[in-house]
């Protein structure tokens, strides 16, 4: 039921909306009428409406300001206006204010209760999606950061996103930190906790000792990584050293109370919220080297001597260009690029292991991402099985050789499998159009485009593919369509040539005559004569 109030001051026409119409019997529950703006405005707030019908023209507040107070107090309220003609200007005002709809006086009921129907619809669906968005919320929120500290948002985006969602990003210094479960991976681990409820409780550990901080929000990323960022008005060396003593309490209470070790990395103190990226891409980097500086401490990106390197490798800024090759088939110009980036890694003086798993499921992502339905063979699953399959495979491979050559075979196979795929649908795009030159051969001015409008693509793919799989040219298939045809109605005594030329798509004569000799070698006069037919047979 959805709750209605009626607003006019002429009581005959409250009281005829009221009774003449079955609103019950249409799921419309009307708990009170008003004859002004103010005893419609109190019906309102002793209990919220979802449908408001108001007249404009009612003593102490009209329909337009009631509407105006009605919907800054329940903004998803659906106002119906009731007007006159003599009205329609201060209708158009009044749909300014985003009321739903306004009727004109006098109308029939049931185009009354037609307008309160849609309106009852309307509030419906965005009832549906104000629901399906306060659901998503978390997700959102979590794919916001995700997208924060992979850097993937403008200066304009992020100001619109962060308010959509109702983050606040208000503060004058910014920084990050990530947490690395040092035994994620660790099969005693697994049968102790499993990895999902050994992140899990290092997060309930997080957030009961982030709990008090106004500015602090925790993601959880890329499978044993958690991520802190924090905002702050406070000098950088205060923030630094108040994130350096959380993140030891954090460790500590890890340590004690779950038996496991964390180890942290703690970016710099940057000015704007989009720098988050590049904080986190630090704080990210000193943990590539734990082996080397040891795990269960909290690193402090500028104390490392390493100097790690902020730019990461990555396939962004080449993405375009191999999906572009692999989509074309071209598969030498495809693993160029893969060698390309492989190239790279070897001319780096040190590249961490687990940043090219990243680089090998980044790339996996990409292709499983974009060529799915390929990808999705008994053949091609056979082989590499599915993408979490593959990217597990890929986590297990100790040298950068084996993880570049498995990425060029699942290349060179997924290149293989779109080339056959294509192929197959060229054959049957050929087909339908001979087929449609088969039926259509009469016609004088069929041409490759009304061809190609008929099977839906372009008159230069349709060229090309006659040729690669057809072997032959438009033209070519065309004529010799004709000239079976026409050969065919040579044995026919009762047919002309003239008039077998107009049968098979040649208004001159003459010109049948020199296509069907070109065809065969004969005029048509020739091939008539039994002679010069066994000469053509033979």
């Amino acid at each position: 039921m959805y709750n209605l109030i009626i607003a006019d001051d002429d009581v005959i026409i409250r009281r005829g909306l009221s009774k003449n119409i079955d609103w019950e019997g249409h799921g419309f529950d009307l708990f009170g009428t008003a004859g002004t703006g103010k005893e419609a405005l109190m019906l309102a707030e002793s209990r919220k409406p979802d449908i408001v019908i108001t007249d404009i023209r009612m003593p102490h507040m009209d329909g337009l300001e009631l509407t105006e107070r009605l919907i800054a107090k329940y903004p998803d309220v659906k106002v119906i206006l009731m007007t006159s003609f003599e009205e329609f200007e201060f209708a158009q005002k009044a749909l300014k204010l985003k009321v739903f709809d306004y009727i004109l006086k006098p109308f029939e009921n049931e185009t009354l209760l037609d307008t309160v129907n849609r309106a009852a619809a309307e509030y419906r669906r965005e009832k549906t999606v104000r629901k399906q968005i306060f659901e998503s919320m978390p997700l959102l929120r979590q794919l916001f950061w995700e997208h924060l500290i992979s850097g993937r948002f403008e200066e304009t985006e992020l100001a619109k996103e962060s308010e959509f969602l109702g983050i606040d990003l208000q503060a004058v210094h910014f920084a990050t930190s990530v947490i690395k479960i040092d035994d994620y991976q660790s099969p005693k681990i697994r049968n102790r906790f499993g990895q999902e409820m050994l992140k899990f409780c290092v997060g309930n550990i997080i957030e009961e000792m982030i709990g008090h901080l106004d500015k602090c929000y925790v993601v959880h990323y890329d499978g044993e990584e958690i991520v802190l960022l924090f905002g702050s008005y406070d000098v950088p060396m205060t923030m630094l050293h108040e994130i350096h003593a959380l993140m030891e309490e954090i460790r500590e209470n890890v340590e004690k109370f779950l038996k496991t070790t964390i180890t942290v990395g703690v970016g710099p103190v940057y000015e704007r919220p989009l720098s988050l990226y590049q904080s986190y891409t630090e704080a990210k980097a000193v943990l590539e080297y734990r082996h080397i500086t040891g795990t269960n401490q909290v690193l402090i990106a500028k104390d490392v001597n390493l100097q790690p390197e902020v730019e990461t490798i990555s396939v962004q800024g080449l993405e375009k260009e191999l999906l572009v090759k692999v989509r074309l088939g071209m598969e030498e110009p495809a693993l160029s690029i893969i060698n390309q980036l492989e190239q790279e890694v070897l001319d780096r003086k040190f590249v961490p292991l687990q940043q090219l798993h990243i680089l090998g499921t980044e790339i996996a992502l990409l292709l499983y991402r974009e060529f799915w339905e390929w990808i999705h063979t008994p053949q091609m699953e056979e082989r590499f099985g599915g993408f979490t399959h593959f990217c597990a495979n890929l986590q297990i491979m100790t040298t950068s050789k084996e993880i570049f050559a498995t990425i060029r075979d699942f290349t060179v196979e997924l290149i293989a499998e779109i080339c056959a795929r294509r192929d197959s649908h060229q054959k049957q795009l050929l087909n339908k159009a001979f087929q449609y030159i088969e039926s259509n051969y009469t016609q004088e001015e069929l041409s490759l485009q009304d061809v190609a409008d008929h099977v839906n693509v372009s008159s230069g793919y349709l060229s090309a593919v006659f040729k690669k799989v057809g072997n032959t040219l438009f033209s070519d298939y065309l004529l010799k369509t004709r000239m079976k045809m026409a050969l065919n109605l040579m044995s026919r005594e009762d047919c002309k040539s003239y008039e077998i030329a107009y049968k098979v798509g040649f208004s001159n004569p003459q010109y049948f005559s020199v296509c069907f000799k070109k065809y065969t070698g004969f005029s048509p006069s020739e091939y008539r004569s039994g002679s010069s037919a066994r000469r053509l047979s033979e």
